[in-house]
């Protein structure tokens, strides 16, 4: 693969990728989706080569806030080389965590970190935001239905 974009799931929701042989990524985006139901996986039956330009992309999905250490297989394969070239295994920031990248034999594990000091608080879910608009308009629909019967009563 060069250039694109290759992302184990959904649009919205992590799930596994199977490529039955080899895989090679160069100046392209792996994305990685992380939620509460787990994270995408690409299961590569052969060899995998991360090559020059390749790029690492982190999307947490729903607020989703992994804890100090918990783990996720990005990619597991029979051998693997290369690096993404924005994650070394060092430490690395991305969608308001540090990480670090652990680069295997068989596979890529990622690590999480603490959460960066500063960063912004993911914003709400749209469900939620919908949620909370409709029941603005279920309140308002009430009050007035409840104004409109009280001006048809007959007065004594």
């Amino acid at each position: 693969m060069t250039g694109g974009t290759i992302q184990p799931g959904g649009l919205t929701t992590p799930g596994t990728l199977t490529i039955n042989g080899n895989f090679s990524q160069s100046t392209a985006m792996f994305n990685e989706l992380i939620g509460n139901t787990g994270n995408g996986l690409l299961f590569i039956s052969g060899t995998s080569n991360l090559g020059p330009g390749s790029q690492l992309n982190i999307d947490l999905l729903g607020g989703f806030t992994p804890f100090a250490g918990e783990t996720f297989t990005l990619m597991d394969y029979s051998s693997g080389f290369g690096t993404f070239a924005n994650a070394p295994s060092s430490g690395f920031q991305m969608d308001g965590f540090n990480w670090t990248i652990a680069y295997n034999a068989n596979d890529i594990v990622l690590d999480a970190g603490s959460p960066i000091s500063g960063a912004p608080t993911p914003e709400p879910s749209s469900l939620l935001l919908m949620s909370a608009g409709l029941a603005a308009l279920a309140s308002f629909l009430w009050k007035k239905r409840a104004a409109a019967t009280r001006a048809e009563l007959p007065v004594s």
